[in-house]
């Protein structure tokens, strides 16, 4: 009979042989090694190769893997997060088949997020180097491109934001450090029309209305325009050149007032003026078109400048010239609640002064009058004693070679040629009659004309 020690040597050899040849007695089958059959700490290798490898819980110091680690849907890889987007850490799970990646400080700290559909960065990003939507990071700006087609963002320096050249202070366009904008062209638009402003190299700053007529522009050699009609300056309602001198339709000024300290112009149309003072070189018909209303206002004409109308009329430092065709108001007219009633005209042979129909004509001065009343010319002298007379002089020896007083005497010449003189005695033959009549008309006699008297 054998004895226990040998049964026992021989059950462990066979042990041995069946753990050799794969099989084992244990509910797992053969190929397996029951937990229970191995010591916790007592398996070591350099390698154990398996074909699948499950376990509830491992615990590894470094772990090399050479294929791939695959989460089921209930599993996960964390450290510090206890769940997706929750504590300080990451998480990395499939939850139901949707992979889900979470690092930083969740939910409401610097985080990364990826929910199998959206990626979202939360917190701030700091890059000196990499791109980034097509721009180069640099360690203090943002580019992209080359020559002009270069565009830039820097966080420091005196140009901030810049295109067009890849030196900054260079660029066409550009935006300084203290916001000043420089730019060789720009459109501004309002709404989805054609109105705009644009500012261009070649036309400077340009307006155009809803339709894309040019309405105003300030050209880059100093000229321009507003309130055109046609898009051109010659439609405008204001222009001017580049040398300064400008032109304004007064149809275009809608109040009919137009209030300045001073205006200087070449031609002014208007239909009425109302000023305070006018000072001009010349102001001539031909420029000076409708009313001219002065009011309580003046005129001052500087130097050797003169006031002219289309007929040549001028008012200058030399006076009055009136251009005169020799009829009845053609140069001066006096005219009383639209009624005619005297001029001054000339000929080339006869200055007139001309009252109109039914109306006298008085020349006075010094308590004396000369009056064309009616029919009638008359001398007015003022007084009834002698004092003052219509006398006819010589304007050589400015002496009186006949008149009449005041009192109503003859006054002729006081010598013996034709004047009265004594020693004459002898009556030639009476020749004539002048009839002599008081001042009703009538009649009173005559004086005998005689051909000589010695």
């Amino acid at each position: 009979m054998p004895r226990p020690t040998d049964r026992r040597l021989a059950a462990l050899e066979l042990a041995v042989d069946e753990l050799v040849w794969g099989m084992h007695r244990t509910p797992n089958g053969p190929g397996t090694i029951s937990g229970k059959a191995i010591k916790p700490k007592t398996v070591t290798a350099g390698h154990i190769s398996v074909s699948d490898l499950e376990s509830v819980n491992a615990k590894t110091g470094s772990l090399s893997v050479t294929g791939s680690i695959t989460l089921t849907t209930a599993g996960h890889i964390s450290a510090g997060q206890d769940d997706f987007n929750s504590g300080t850490g990451f998480w990395l799970d499939n939850a139901g088949g949707v992979p889900r990646f979470s690092i930083g400080n969740g939910p409401s700290g610097s985080r990364i997020t990826w929910d199998g559909t959206v990626l979202n960065v939360a917190g701030t990003i700091t890059a000196t180097d990499g791109e980034i939507g097509g721009f180069t990071i640099g360690a203090q700006d943002l580019t992209a491109g080359t020559g002009a087609s270069h565009i830039g963002f820097s966080s420091s320096g005196s140009v901030r934001i810049w295109s067009g050249s890849e030196t900054p202070s260079a660029a066409p366009f550009q935006v300084s450090s203290a916001g000043v904008l420089t730019a060789t062209g720009a459109t501004i638009k309002s709404g989805a029309g054609n109105a705009r402003a644009e500012l261009t190299a070649v036309n400077g700053v340009s307006v155009y209305d809803s339709g894309g007529t040019v309405r105003g522009r300030l050209s880059t050699d100093g000229s321009g325009f507003l309130g055109s009609t046609n898009g051109l300056s010659t439609g405008a309602a204001v222009r001017w050149t580049t040398g300064g001198v400008a032109t304004i339709n007064a149809s275009a000024i809608t109040t009919g007032t137009l209030n300045a300290s001073g205006i200087t112009v070449t031609n002014l149309n208007a239909s009425s003026i109302t000023a305070g003072t006018i000072v001009a070189d010349r102001i001539s018909g031909g420029s000076l078109g409708g009313g001219f209303s002065l009011g309580g206002s003046n005129i001052t004409v500087s130097g050797a400048g003169v006031i002219t109308n289309s007929d040549g009329d001028t008012w200058g430092p030399n006076g009055i010239t009136l251009v005169s065709a020799g009829t009845f108001g053609d140069a001066i007219k006096w005219r009383i609640s639209g009624v005619d009633k005297g001029s001054i005209l000339c000929s080339s042979t006869i200055f007139s002064v001309q009252s109109a129909s039914g109306v006298d004509l008085h020349l006075t001065g010094n308590g004396a009058a000369a009056r064309v009343q009616g029919t009638d010319v008359s001398a007015d002298l003022g007084d009834s004693s002698g004092a003052y007379a219509f006398r006819v002089r010589n304007t050589a020896s400015n002496t009186t070679v006949f008149g009449v007083a005041s009192n109503g005497a003859v006054l002729v010449r006081a010598d013996a040629t034709q004047g009265l003189a004594t020693g004459y005695t002898t009556l030639g033959t009476v020749v004539g009659r002048w009839a002599i009549r008081n001042v009703a008309g009538t009649l009173v006699g005559y004086l005998p004309i005689y051909d000589n008297i010695t």
